[in-house]
C-alpha cells in the first residue's frame, strides 16, 4: 500500500475518533420537547435531591447558572422513578413554589449528605424547616402539603420519562439534546459542552 494512502487512512480515522469523541459529549433527545418560554435558549437540570453526584455539582452549577446571559433560561425538574424520589419531588415543588431556590437548595442537599437528615419523612422535616432563618416554616409546611405539590410529586416519573432521563444530573438544551458529566468528561467539561449546546440551540442549529 503506497504511504500517501496509509498517510489518508490514518487522517481519517483520526478525524473519525474525534467526531465520535464529540459526539460522545452530548445526544439528540428522539423526540424534541417543548420549551417553557419561546424565544429563549431553555437548559433544564433533570435532578434528585438525593442523588450524590446531584449534590457535589451543585456549587459549581449555582456560579454558572448566576453567569449565563439573558437569553437563556435555566430551570430544574425533580427526576422520579420511584416513590422514595416523589417524595422528595413534592419538597422541591415547594421550594420551587415559594421562589425558595436560592435559600434552601443547598441547605436540603446539605442536610440529607452531610447531616443524615430523613427529610421524606414529614414530621422531621417540620422540625429542620422550622429552624432554617428567614423561612416561615407553617406556610412552607402548608405549602407542601397542598394539591399543587402532591400533583408535582404525583407526575414526576411522567416528566422523567417524556425525557428519556435515565441518570441524574442529566442537562437539556433547547428541548433537543442532552448531556451529563459523564457524557461530557469532567465537571468542567460539562460547561463546556452545556455552552456548545446553547451556541448551538441560539443559532438554529
Amino acid at each position: 500500500m503506497q504511504r500517501w494512502f496509509k498517510r489518508l487512512l490514518l487522517g481519517a480515522a483520526v478525524l473519525l475518533g474525534a467526531s465520535v469523541a464529540q459526539a460522545a459529549q452530548w445526544q439528540a433527545l428522539p423526540k424534541p420537547m417543548p420549551v417553557q418560554t419561546p424565544g429563549k435558549v431553555e437548559v433544564i437540570e433533570f435532578f434528585w435531591y438525593g442523588c450524590p453526584h446531584c449534590y457535589h455539582l451543585e456549587p459549581s452549577l449555582e456560579t454558572w447558572v448566576k453567569k449565563l446571559p439573558a437569553d437563556v433560561q435555566f430551570r430544574r425538574i425533580h427526576a422520579a422513578w420511584n416513590s422514595g424520589m416523589q417524595v422528595h419531588a413534592q419538597l422541591y415543588a415547594t421550594v420551587q413554589t415559594l421562589k425558595l431556590d436560592d435559600k434552601l437548595n443547598m441547605p436540603i442537599f446539605n442536610a440529607i449528605h452531610k447531616d443524615n437528615v430523613e427529610l421524606r419523612d414529614e414530621s422531621v422535616l417540620n422540625d429542620w424547616i422550622a429552624k432554617q432563618p428567614g423561612i416561615n416554616a407553617k406556610n412552607f409546611m402548608k405549602t407542601y402539603k397542598s394539591f399543587s405539590s402532591q400533583t408535582y410529586a404525583r407526575l414526576s416519573p411522567q416528566y422523567t420519562r417524556d425525557y428519556g432521563i435515565n441518570a441524574v444530573p442529566t442537562f437539556v438544551v433547547g428541548g433537543k439534546y442532552m448531556t451529563s458529566v459523564a457524557d461530557a468528561g469532567s465537571e468542567a467539561d460539562l460547561y463546556k459542552v452545556l455552552e456548545q449546546l446553547i451556541a448551538k440551540v441560539r443559532n438554529k442549529q
